[in-house]
């Protein structure tokens, strides 16, 4: 039941994280470059300047796939996010002394980007720790053919907040020992296993809806 959530809380954590972004810069704009324009902008031309760097700031978070919550590691989130941050506000500068027909120093703005990354990193992770507290790493076997499969253990087990492989057998068992194991774990990977072997697996996860 709680697979339906997933997309729910991936959204509402990068709609959080857009908002309060965002409104960082709406505050920065009314704050300290709105009311010393030559020619003052009314309701609308504010809401264009803020709504074209939330835009911006969307478009290389988006980018830089800082919006995979769920799916990415920790620390390539937050890298993603400092990126986009940092083009954006590059672009940000740009678009105010557009607007203002002047050139500002870019300390307001600086100051704005490091107060966006010291929200993002703790935000961050307060996010993937209920993420994973919702969607614990799944326990998987690996079902391996002729050679040990320590290399892919190894691989497969860098993501330990997504997967954890915590069984292996080897493919030469019977079906029933190996079957039996099967319905001990969330998944299975296979490895190196011979053509007819696989099928075999592969139909008897699907009959009984084992990731696979």
């Amino acid at each position: 039941m709680k697979q339906q959530y997933k997309h729910l809380i991936n959204f509402f954590a990068n709609l959080v994280t857009l908002v309060v972004e965002g409104g960082m810069f709406a505050y920065l704009w009314y704050s300290e470059y709105s009311a010393i324009l030559e020619i003052p902008f009314y309701r609308r031309g504010n809401w264009a300047v803020i709504g074209f760097y939330i835009m911006v700031l969307f478009f290389f978070t988006h980018i830089f796939r800082g919006y995979k919550i769920g799916y990415l590691k920790t620390l390539d989130i937050i890298v993603s996010h400092v990126l986009a941050i940092l083009l954006s506000g590059i672009i940000g500068y740009f678009e105010i002394t557009m607007a203002a027909h002047h050139y500002f120093p870019p300390y307001h703005v600086v100051v704005m980007m490091i107060y966006q990354t010291l929200f993002i990193i703790p935000w961050v992770f307060i996010v993937r720790k209920i993420y994973t507290s919702l969607y614990p790493p799944r326990k998987i076997l690996l079902v391996y053919g002729e050679y040990e499969p320590e290399d892919m253990i190894r691989a497969i087990n860098s993501r330990k907040d997504k997967y954890d492989i915590c069984g292996k057998i080897n493919c030469q068992e019977s079906d029933r020992v190996i079957f039996d194991n099967i319905f001990s774990y969330e998944g299975v990977v296979l490895f190196d296993l011979p053509n007819d072997r696989r099928n075999q697996i592969l139909k008897f996860c699907y009959q009984n809806s084992i990731r696979v």
